[in-house]
């Protein structure tokens, strides 16, 4: 995938320009570069361990911490996980039996990811509403992770 984001209507000024990269195995990675070809950082998608599992996503921003994309059900201690799971699936039920007959979208819904650098929570993104809560991330990368989306 190649594609080029712009900061205006006219498409005339670049705001970054993301590149596909050569795979290592079946991680892919996304090079993300400004509009004068100066690298802003680099984007990977690394399959899940267990086939399970979902893969996960990492913004590497040069000088700062290596950012990982993690399920927000991830970052949640196993009891409180299941108590919150327990509590989503009765409010599921609940939201379901209330709309019983109601138009509307039953489609996949999108997953929340919180992106952490350590334990800083930098960035929350759900689908492609992202929430920059770090001022040192370059906000291109964040735009970039947007266009490529959670497939």
């Amino acid at each position: 995938m190649e594609g080029v984001l712009y900061e205006d209507r006219e498409a005339q000024r670049v705001l970054c320009a993301v590149e596909e990269c050569a795979a290592e195995g079946e991680e892919r990675r996304y090079r993300v570069r400004d509009g004068g070809g100066v690298d802003i950082g680099t984007i990977r998608r690394v399959p899940p361990a267990r086939k399970l599992l979902r893969h996960t996503w990492r913004i590497e921003q040069p000088d700062q911490p290596e950012i990982v994309g993690r399920n927000k059900w991830a970052t949640l201690a196993p009891k409180e996980a299941a108590g919150r799971a327990a509590g989503k699936f009765l409010g599921e039920l609940v939201d379901s039996a209330l709309s019983f007959g109601a138009e509307g979208d039953n489609g996949p819904k999108d997953r929340t990811l919180l992106w952490l650098a350590g334990e800083e929570q930098v960035m929350q993104s759900v689908g492609r509403d992202f929430r920059i809560k770090k001022r040192w991330l370059d906000r291109r990368l964040a735009f970039a992770v947007a266009v490529l989306g959670d497939r």
